[in-house]
C-alpha cells in the first residue's frame, strides 16, 4: 500500500499546473471570502505564484499585506486564524509590515524577499544580489522544510528542485542524475566553497540525529532550538561555554539571524504566545551581542518593544517580569 500510495504521489507531480492549480485557486478564493480582505491585501507567493505546485502536496503559502500607519484588526485576525486551522492546502502566513520591511530590508534575507514578487512590486523594494553564504543557508532552509518528501520520493521533488537550483545559478540537472537523498547532498556541499561537508552532517537523512550535532552546528543551522535549550537549561549565565565559531560558521550565523528576523516580523502579528516572542527575541538580542552581530539590535529592539505593548494590552498577561531576561 504505501509502495503504490509513493507511486500516487509522484503521478501527481506531472499534472500540469492548468488542472493542479484548482484546490489551490478554490482555497484563496475561500481565504479571500472568510477573511473579507481583497486580493492587494492577501496574496499567493512561492511555488503558487511561480506555478511549482504538486497537487496535494505543496502549500497554498499567502501574504497579508499591513500598509504603514495600519496594524490587523482583533477581527481580522480571528478570521486569519480560522482559515490557517480550517483550510488544509494553506501553509505559511506571513503578515508583512510595510514600514517594518523598508526600514529593515538589508538586514532580511534577500532569497526568501525574492519568493514573493508581489510583496516587492507593491513596497517597490530593490534588493541587493545574495552572496555565496546566504545562497547556501537559503538551500539550507529549502532542504530542511522538505526533507520527508526528499527521503522517501526525491523524484516527485523534480520540478521543485530543478527551479530552486536554476534560482540558485546552480547545475539544475543535478537532482534528476541522484537516486538518494544523500547523493544529492553530497553534490551540494561540493559546490559552496563556504562548506566544508555541512549538509552532509546535519540531520537531513534518517540516519543523522539532532541530539548528536556538534553544538556550533546546532547553534548556526538550529538556531531556534538552540536558543531553546539555553533557556530550559538557564545557560545565560555561562557564555564562556557557547560555541566557539570558526569563520564559516561565523558568516553562516548571520544569515541565520536573517532567517529568524523575518520570522519574527512576519508572526508579531498573529503570535499569540507573547511570553515566548518575546523571550526569543530577546535571546537573538544577546546572540547578536556575543557575536558581534551588533548591527541587527535596532531591529530587534523595534521588535520587542511592539512585543511588550502588545503584552501590556493584553488582560492574559497583566504582569511579565522582565528583569533578568
Amino acid at each position: 500500500m504505501k509502495t503504490l500510495f509513493s507511486y500516487f504521489k509522484i503521478v501527481l507531480g506531472f499534472i500540469p499546473f492548468s488542472l493542479a492549480r484548482i484546490p489551490y485557486a478554490l482555497t484563496y478564493k475561500l481565504a479571500l471570502w472568510k477573511t473579507g480582505l481583497s486580493p492587494s491585501d492577501l496574496w499567493p507567493r512561492n511555488s503558487y505564484y511561480f506555478k511549482r505546485i504538486v497537487m496535494l502536496v505543496s502549500d497554498l503559502d499567502l501574504t497579508l499585506f499591513v500598509v504603514k500607519g495600519n496594524s490587523l484588526s482583533q477581527e481580522t485576525k480571528n478570521r486569519v486564524s480560522w482559515i490557517q486551522r480550517f483550510l488544509p492546502l494553506v501553509g505559511e502566513l506571513n503578515v508583512v509590515s510595510e514600514e517594518l520591511t523598508s526600514k529593515y530590508v538589508r538586514f532580511l534575507p534577500v532569497l526568501e524577499l525574492k519568493r514573493d514578487p508581489i510583496l516587492l512590486r507593491r513596497i517597490q523594494l530593490t534588493l541587493r544580489e545574495a552572496h555565496e553564504v546566504e545562497k547556501f543557508f537559503f538551500l539550507w532552509r529549502m532542504l530542511w522544510s522538505d526533507r520527508k518528501n526528499l527521503r522517501s520520493n526525491p523524484q516527485m521533488r523534480k520540478k521543485k528542485w530543478a527551479f530552486h537550483l536554476e534560482s540558485l545559478q546552480l547545475d539544475s540537472d543535478s537532482f534528476g542524475k541522484i537516486s538518494n537523498l544523500g547523493d544529492f547532498l553530497k553534490i551540494l556541499d561540493s559546490q559552496f566553497e563556504c562548506s566544508t561537508g555541512y549538509l552532509q552532517q546535519l540531520p537531513l537523512r534518517e540516519d543523522r540525529e539532532y541530539d548528536s550535532l556538534r553544538a556550533d552546528l546546532k547553534l548556526v543551522f538550529f538556531l531556534a532550538d538552540w536558543l531553546g535549550e539555553v533557556y530550559q537549561y538557564n545557560r545565560w549565565e555561562n557564555e564562556e561555554s557557547w560555541p566557539t565559531l570558526e569563520p564559516r560558521l561565523h558568516k553562516i550565523l548571520e544569515y541565520s539571524l536573517s532567517w529568524e528576523l523575518w520570522g519574527v516580523l512576519t508572526q508579531l502579528e498573529l503570535e499569540t504566545d507573547l511570553v515566548k516572542l518575546y523571550l526569543h527575541i530577546n535571546g537573538l538580542k544577546k546572540i547578536s551581542l556575543h557575536y558581534s552581530f551588533d548591527c541587527y539590535l535596532p531591529v530587534l529592539v523595534e521588535a520587542e518593544g511592539l512585543i511588550l505593548n502588545r503584552m501590556a494590552l493584553s488582560p492574559k498577561l497583566e504582569v511579565f517580569d522582565t528583569k533578568g531576561v
